[in-house]
């Protein structure tokens, strides 16, 4: 057996090695045994972490819930909700931002700002001084007791309020259970598709030449989608109980609506209760008769295919 001199090692040092070596087998024979340890986690946004900015132009809520959007931030310009100093507040513009977002589920972070023309040329100047001032503490009064955790938007908004007054009506006409669920089925199914007619018609209207609107509206002359929605309703409801000639009260929260004149009116006929939504329409500045006309058309055609064709009895 050779020296260890004759292989060039040193035995102190070789020794040395050798033993630590040994000293450090079983911590190599763990290592190598354990798992390997995982990669550190990707971090992930928590849902609805992320938001969007939102103005005009069509918006679908539904895809950017889809998209897990949790937050839109938008405008509520006074200019355009308030356009007049005795005029009421046009709350039709706000109203369908904040409910379509809160029926997606989606937060709305509203920014305020401006000046209506009654107040100042400068439109996009927000003063806080005199009878301005005054105007925006009123605005902003407004907006949280609308939209505010107990706001009357919350209270009584279209769903609401045709809801409680076909549940009435139904109660009234001593419908049963499965004969009520029929008259929403058929009442709603026929008002939706009415609206999505309404919109593919928009353009095939024919306008008034004079007629200009009070407040600011997307399409006037286009046909009124409140028109197709409350056409359709009317004439579900005629089908449902057999006829136009049909007694509906109908009762309106002034707490939610405070400019409400009464909050209980008796139709004996649904003729009527049609013309009055087409008057209040056109009275309040919203539509011109021509888009009311083409309107009651439309839902009036869509409830009838809705009624024969998809919700008659089986046996």
């Amino acid at each position: 057996m050779p020296a260890f001199r004759d292989i060039g090692w040193r035995a102190p040092g070789f020794l040395c090695a050798l033993v630590a070596s040994l000293l450090m087998l079983p911590a190599l024979v763990l290592a190598l045994a354990s798992p390997p340890r995982a990669a550190a986690a990707t971090p992930v946004a928590p849902p609805g972490f992320f938001g969007v900015d939102i103005n005009a132009g069509p918006i679908n809520y539904p895809q950017m819930a889809a998209a897990d959007i949790g937050v839109t931030r938008t405008v509520f310009p006074l200019g355009l909700i308030k356009q007049g100093p005795t005029t009421p507040y046009y709350w039709g513009y706000s109203d369908e931002i904040i409910g379509d977002s809160a029926e997606n589920g989606i937060k709305v972070i509203p920014s305020v700002y401006g000046s209506p023309l009654w107040i100042s040329t400068k439109l996009n100047k927000t003063p806080l001084k005199g009878e301005a001032k005054q105007v925006w503490a009123a605005y902003l009064t407004a907006l949280v007791d609308r939209y505010g955790p107990d706001g009357g938007f919350w209270a009584e908004n279209p769903y609401v309020h045709w809801n409680r007054n076909l549940m009435a009506l139904a109660h009234s006409k001593g419908l049963d259970v499965w004969r009520t669920a029929r008259l929403f089925a058929v009442v709603h199914t026929a008002a939706s598709d009415a609206i999505i007619a309404g919109c593919s018609a928009t353009r095939s209207t024919v306008s008034d030449a004079p007629w200009s609107p009070l407040v600011a509206v997307n399409d006037p002359d286009g046909s009124c989608g409140h028109g197709c929605w409350a056409a359709a309703v009317i004439a579900s409801v005629a089908a449902c109980f057999g006829g136009l000639r049909l007694e509906w009260t109908l009762t309106t929260s002034k707490a939610a609506v405070p400019a409400l004149m009464e909050t209980e009116r008796t139709y004996r006929h649904l003729i009527e209760l049609l013309a009055e939504i087409g008057n209040a329409c056109v009275c309040s500045g919203c539509q011109c008769r021509h888009a009311l006309r083409d309107a009651a058309v439309i839902g009036g055609r869509v409830a009838a295919h809705v009624q024969w064709h998809h919700f008659q009895q089986t046996r």
